[in-house]
């Protein structure tokens, strides 16, 4: 079961990985002018499309982009240069807090509602039923609020 789940997984990535490339490549504009600007000669956005490898058919950059995806080298930003990997690696504790507060907040909500105190007939600690009003049916959810 779980090996057919994995093996499930990996047209998918090839899909969306494919997806991906070909979005890329469909947006208008050109990836060396936003590198080099309008004002750069001719030859020196002849140098840089040779250099990242623009001139070649789009299979031969899709199985590039594999091979470099497979090794770990993720490619540089147009905008700073840098290598994507440490720009992730900067990233990654802001987003990785942020996915805790995201997944511990409710949590703690739930675990919180969950132990709230009630007697078997859904009366509270004042004696009164409790519940909460939705505006769709069922519209009544025991526990919070007042009937």
């Amino acid at each position: 079961m779980l090996t057919k789940r994995l093996l499930a997984v990996v047209p998918m990535v090839f899909g969306v990985l494919l997806l991906t490339f070909l979005l890329v490549h469909l947006v208008p504009g050109d990836p060396v002018e936003v590198m080099l600007g309008e004002s750069a000669s001719h030859a020196d956005r002849d140098r840089l499309r040779a250099e990242l490898g623009l001139e070649r058919p789009l299979p031969v950059q899709f199985v590039d982009y594999l091979g470099r995806l497979a090794q770990g080298d993720f490619g540089r930003s147009i905008h700073t240069g840098m290598p994507i990997a440490e720009l992730l690696a900067q990233r990654i504790p802001a987003t990785a807090q942020l996915a805790l507060l995201a997944w511990g907040w409710p949590c703690w909500s739930a675990c919180r509602w969950a132990s709230w105190p009630r007697s078997p007939t859904g009366a509270g600690r004042t004696g009164r039923r409790r519940c909460l009003h939705l505006p769709f049916p069922p519209c009544r959810i025991s526990g919070w609020g007042r009937c």
